[in-house]
């Protein structure tokens, strides 16, 4: 008899252990189930949806990791900064690449970024070539104004196949930015040879490609490179009145006048409250002997930029030649006060 039972003990404890085996691979299958609606619905970017889903699944599962990730994720993507960050401190580390991603992205759009900065480094520990987070870290670090890092990590894309574009437009705008023309020139010219449609150039909008390189090849003396290029900017870029006012610039360094003031007259059709052209079209007048006409130019320039000193300079010029001594007197002490280094002059 005592044999029977311990049989019968240890048959029912053999049932008793399945049952319970059972319900825990039960309980998993349902975990990941509940688990992957709420990843579907991320990869989908529906984050509110997958959010909502990774809440649901943590009523049940209150400490299940990836679920917590989840939310957080999908909270980083909803710019819900603050939320995520308690999220992403409960899960804990190590993150996976789009954790870093997800949450660097959102303390950027925060406004957070030296924050972002350090997530960008952790994230490229982890993956060292991943060519968004070096754009991203290089961008940031140029607005931290720490050049010469972004400069490194611009190297660093140059050596990347797919990141060469984006790294040579970052040591573009970075020699751009520096007064350095001669590199800057050489930077975005070379991004023109390996793309010459500029698809995977990353500057937004593209105009700023071009404006960047039209202005420095026209500081270099290159006229008529900058021309051949502006030519371009302005066939994909209609009715843009910043790039006919480099073109005008660049008719005017070869001393090709009436073309200059044909475009800076588009330019101020174009862009009626743009102050360059009615500056520059008021020079004209004065080198072409109409000083009243300068002036009503130069009138229209300096309401444009109150903060200039260039069209008071030149409206003294202007009211000189028409016998106003009073009224010049009064420009030259405007220009003069607006020459200090906080004034703001026309680009």
């Amino acid at each position: 008899m005592r044999r029977r039972a311990v049989i019968a003990l240890l048959a029912l404890a053999g049932i008793a252990l399945a049952a319970a085996s059972g319900l825990l691979i039960q309980d998993r299958i349902q975990r990941a189930r509940s688990l992957r609606l709420g990843g579907a619905a991320y990869d989908d970017r529906r984050f509110a949806l997958a959010h909502r889903l990774a809440l649901d699944h943590l009523r049940r599962w209150p400490d299940d990791r990836p679920a917590l990730l989840l939310a957080a994720r999908s909270l980083s993507r909803m710019r819900q900064v603050d939320r995520a960050e308690a999220l992403y401190q409960r899960a804990g580390p190590p993150f996976s690449v789009e954790d870093l991603h997800a949450r660097a992205d959102a303390l950027v759009s925060s406004g957070r970024n030296a924050e972002a900065a350090e997530a960008y480094r952790a994230l490229l520990a982890r993956s060292p070539d991943d060519v968004l987070a070096l754009r991203r870290l290089a961008a940031l670090e140029i607005t931290l104004d720490r050049v010469r890092e972004a400069s490194r990590l611009a190297d660093r894309l140059i050596e990347i196949p797919d990141g060469a574009v984006i790294g040579y437009t970052l040591k573009g705008v970075i020699a751009y930015n520096g007064g350095v023309p001669e590199q800057s020139v050489a930077a975005f010219e070379r991004v023109l040879q390996l793309d010459p449609g500029l698809e995977q150039m990353p500057l937004n909008p593209r105009e700023m490609f071009w404006g960047y390189l039209g202005r420095d090849l026209i500081r270099l003396g290159r006229a008529a490179d900058a021309r051949r290029h502006l030519g371009r900017a302005l066939s994909e870029h209609p009715r843009d009145a910043g790039l006919m006012d480099l073109m005008a610039r660049s008719y005017e360094q070869d001393g090709m006048l009436d073309q200059a003031a044909r475009c800076w007259r588009t330019a101020a059709e174009w862009d009626p409250t743009m102050p360059s052209p009615w500056l520059n079209l008021g020079r004209l007048a004065l080198i072409e002997g109409d000083p009243a006409e300068a002036v009503r130019l130069l009138d229209r320039a300096a309401e444009l930029a109150p903060g200039a000193p260039e069209p008071h300079h030149s409206l003294a010029l202007a009211h000189r030649r028409l016998g106003h001594l009073e009224e010049a007197e009064r420009h030259r002490l405007l220009a003069d006060r607006l020459k200090a280094p906080d004034a703001s002059p026309i680009p």
